[in-house]
């Protein structure tokens, strides 16, 4: 089941979308990010993917979740559930707190990004995809 508070992760074939937060944001200023939202169902995730990318709902397969992770807001610890959302598409329009965007190679992502502690959880979600040589 889902905890109030998601992370989606968007792969298109094999690349994760990153989207980058405005300078403006309360939470995180600039940070590339993966898609938050609130929500408690599988739709709740795809339609905020969509809003804030610009990708048709048609366009985007809700995957899988992972375990809910504390992460420290600040002044207070959330739990965060990261989920995997696969995208037919590659044409991101990016919108609300996001104002730019770029595909990445996941290994890649995971090494070089701080992803507000969740670079440690794209292993989880890719549980099927092959090991990548260190």
């Amino acid at each position: 089941s889902m905890t109030d508070a998601f992370i989606a992760f968007v792969r298109h074939e094999e690349e994760l979308l990153l989207l980058k937060r405005t300078d403006s944001d309360s939470d995180s200023p600039a940070l590339w990010d993966g898609i938050f939202g609130i929500g408690d169902s599988e739709e709740d995730v795809v339609n905020r993917v969509s809003e804030c990318t610009g990708i048709p709902v048609e366009e985007l397969e809700y995957v899988r979740n992972g375990p809910a992770i504390g992460i420290d807001m600040g002044n207070r610890l959330q739990d965060i559930e990261p989920c995997l959302v696969i995208s037919t598409s590659k044409e991101v329009a990016p919108a609300g707190r996001y104002v730019n965007y770029t595909w990445v190679d996941p290994g890649v992502y995971a090494v070089t990004i701080p992803l507000i502690g969740f670079g440690s959880i794209l292993p989880m979600l890719e549980n099927d995809a092959e090991n990548i040589d260190e």
